[in-house]
């Protein structure tokens, strides 16, 4: 992939052009007019798009509404026809119409989705492509294209009381990680932003938002549902003049945003139910050096009247290109916060000039502010943090530490203006304070006792510490050697630095054992039980690395026992397992745990990749009991369940949940050779408490069944009834 040649210090330079641009911005509109003094004009500026009387129905290009006929192109005829004629509504009547691929307007269009009419959109990902251009969590690339869609676009609209239904809880909902299984990382697109790649040769395969507009001016979505999307809902982009309102979205798949301006200038946002399992409405600007070559800030936000299931506003993380002049008033929810901004100490930007007022919630923090949120590399540019200004808001129960604001040494958080808040119950602590600077509280009650104007600040965090304080063995042998053990901290950018420990590992001190970690030892270690561990540990397996239980000992810890790498085992060959938290399996290639003797119990199994091997050929299994669910193909390779069964019969997997949905292949294999059918009929190999999802085959793009029978033939059979996995009509 070529890389265009920068100049040293690019990063720097890039922040500082970006901050120059926002001090411009800054200084000529304190001229005009500041605070709420700019609201009028700012909302006099956002203007919906209006359209000529003209409707073109996606019927007369040939779309049907029976849910199985494609009408994509259709849909794509009738809006150019639209744009052609100068403009109009493109009309999706009654019925169920099928787009096996994105919508993309053009300019003067309003496509406007009647009541009872439903836009279903295709789950074959390769119809999203070629691939277009977008910000994808931040950072300007070329990926899947939107399900709908607009590149530098003039007057466009959404509109109408029907649905647009991405499907994705049986498609993009199958990915185990934001980005397809086998393609570009999210590490490896972080790097391409911070190497300054040029957008057009950074292209990934990541799940597309559901509608955005990017690079557009005159922007309407208005009254539609939005069911059942893939990643972020409303992602409007580079975009001016934007209103967003009287929307419903409902979508619970994973990084479900509800609503995200992101780089855009002139908002409005109102009278939206948002339904969704991560943020509401979260304000962005991009992400690091991508962001900091543009410049533009996300700014003039206007949110108001939102309803009741409305959980307050977000801005961040992706904050490097700014957020300024929010305002927020006129809302009555039932829980969440009324501010919550979060970056990190290398994301620079800017958040300020931020305003609301006259909200009632039910339950809530104020107000957080976080400086070392997810992505921290260096501390090289944390981001500003001033001018916040929050009044007349009545909160039923407030949070622990409703109000939290902490600042970093090299980023004082300054400014901060709460007025006319009364907030009837809260759980202590109150205040966490910390590196700010002009904070000042008017009026404030909480729990029935007013707070200071100038609150006590907690005094400045010692120097925290890079990584995780972790043991490791030096070499194979047994666990009680004091003298093979060795401490430091484990982190990717940190370098181990094997400090002599001469003890055992103590959960007092180490919170991670690392059996067998390359920086650590330069081949894998065999490390064998030898004593009863007890701690709040988590231990991982590494490559060429084999953690050993025999019997007769019991390893009880919170948590998690990770086997990942390659080539990386744990064994249990009796004894006692417990793990509070998760056993997580994520080796690719000869990872894998084993269990031929004793009890083991689990928080959650995970088998990301590599094995789970139930090898109860001499009948010494006792149970093996997952509290939560056993999910399989949490990662981006394949899985293998393996059973071994005696004379008798084997020791089942008892589980709450179980879930075989995983988007890579999910290999079952049960050796039969030992197992009396006759005497012992069929065959239960898992039974589940709760619910069962998916079955052992090859993911959605092969799938079929991924069973194999060693010593005879079986039928499998899924009986939810009973709630068992098992084999029946075995036979030779």
């Amino acid at each position: 992939m070529p890389v265009k040649a920068v100049t040293k210090n690019t990063s720097y330079v890039l922040l500082t052009i970006a901050i120059l641009v926002g001090s411009t911005y800054s200084a000529s509109a304190a001229e005009s007019a500041k605070g709420w003094d700019l609201l009028p004009e700012i909302l006099k500026r956002i203007v919906p798009p209006s359209f000529p009387d003209r409707d073109f129905n996606v019927t007369d290009y040939g779309a049907e509404g029976d849910g199985i006929t494609d009408c994509n192109p259709a849909i794509q005829k009738a809006i150019s026809a639209c744009t052609k004629a100068g403009g109009g509504r493109v009309i999706v009547p009654t019925g169920v119409f099928l787009s096996n691929g994105p919508i993309h307007l053009d300019n003067n269009v309003n496509l406007h989705v009647t009541k009872n009419a439903t836009i279903m959109f295709g789950t074959h990902f390769e119809d999203y492509l070629p691939h277009v251009r977008v910000r994808w969590e931040g950072t300007e690339c070329y990926n899947y294209s939107p399900l709908v869609y607009a590149y530098k676009k003039t007057n466009i609209a959404i509109t109408g009381s029907g649905k647009l239904n991405g499907q994705a809880e049986s498609s993009w909902g199958l990915w185990p990680l934001k980005l397809k299984p086998r393609t570009t990382t999210n590490e490896e697109l972080r790097k391409l932003n911070h190497d300054n790649v040029a957008v057009e040769d950074i292209r990934i395969y990541g799940k597309p938002t559901m509608i955005e507009p990017f690079e557009c001016t005159n922007v309407l979505i208005e009254g539609v549902t939005l069911n059942d999307y893939p990643f972020w809902c409303v992602h409007p982009t580079f975009c001016t003049n934007v209103t967003v309102r009287k929307l419903k979205i409902v979508s619970h798949n994973s990084n479900n945003d509800g609503i995200n301006p992101d780089s855009c200038t002139d908002v409005l946002i109102e009278d939206c139910y948002l339904d969704q399992s991560d943020d509401c409405l979260a304000i962005k600007a991009g992400r690091d050096n991508s962001a900091w070559r543009s410049g533009r800030p996300c700014q003039n936000i206007v949110i108001r009247n939102m309803p009741s299931n409305f959980d307050g506003v977000a801005i961040g993380s992706e904050c490097s290109g700014g957020v300024r002049n929010v305002f927020v008033y006129d809302c009555d929810y039932e829980d969440g916060n009324i501010l919550y901004c979060k970056s990190n100490l290398d994301r620079g930007g800017f958040i300020k000039d931020i305003y609301i007022k006259n909200l009632n919630v039910g339950k809530a923090r104020i107000l957080r502010l976080r400086n070392n949120y997810h992505g921290y590399r260096g501390g090289n540019f944390p981001t500003e943090f001033r001018n916040i200004n929050i009044e007349n808001v009545n909160i039923g129960e407030g949070s622990d530490e409703t109000i939290s604001v902490a600042g970093v040494e090299k980023a004082l958080v300054y400014d901060v203006f709460l007025k006319n808040i009364v907030v009837d119950t809260v759980r202590p602590p109150v205040l966490h304070l910390r590196l700010v600077e002009n904070i000042v509280l008017t009026n404030v009650s909480i729990a029935g006792k007013i707070q200071p104007s100038h609150p006590p600040l907690l005094p400045p965090l010692e120097k925290e510490l890079e990584g995780t304080a972790s043991i490791a063995p030096r070499h194979s042998g047994p666990w009680s050697n004091p003298s093979n053990w060795e401490t430091g901290r484990d982190g990717a950018r940190l370098d181990w630095t094997a400090d002599d420990a001469d003890r055992l590992p103590d959960a007092r001190i180490d919170e991670r054992i690392l059996i067998g970690k390359s920086k650590v030892v330069k081949s894998g270690v065999r490390l064998t039980l030898d004593r009863d561990v007890e701690g709040e540990f988590e231990v991982r397996v590494y490559e060429q690395s084999t953690l050993i239980i025999p019997d007769g000992h019991t390893l009880k810890i919170k948590g998690p026992l990770i086997v990942d790498r390659t080539h990386s085992v744990a064994r249990q060959l009796g004894g006692t397992v417990e793990i509070g938290r998760n056993l997580d399996i994520d080796a690719a290639i000869g990872g894998e745990y084993v269990i031929t003797g004793g009890s083991l119990q689990v928080g959650k199994l995970s088998l990301n990749e590599g094995a789970f091997i139930v090898n109860d050929y001499r009948g010494n299994i006792e149970s093996i009991n997952v509290r939560g669910e056993y999910r399989t193909g949490d990662g981006e390779g394949n899985t293998v369940t393996k059973f071994v069964a005696h004379r008798d019969g084997v020791t089942p997997i008892q589980c709450q949940d179980l879930n075989l949905d995983a988007y890579t292949g999910e290999y079952l294999i049960v050796d039969i050779s030992a197992y009396d059918a006759e005497k012992n009929g069929d065959l239960v190999l898992f039974i589940y408490r709760g619910n069962r999802n998916g079955e052992f085959d090859g993911g959605p793009e092969n799938p079929n069944p991924q069973v194999t029978i060693v010593g005879g033939n079986a039928d499998v059979v899924y009986d939810d009834a009973r709630k068992q996995i098992k084999l029946a009509n075995i036979r030779p």
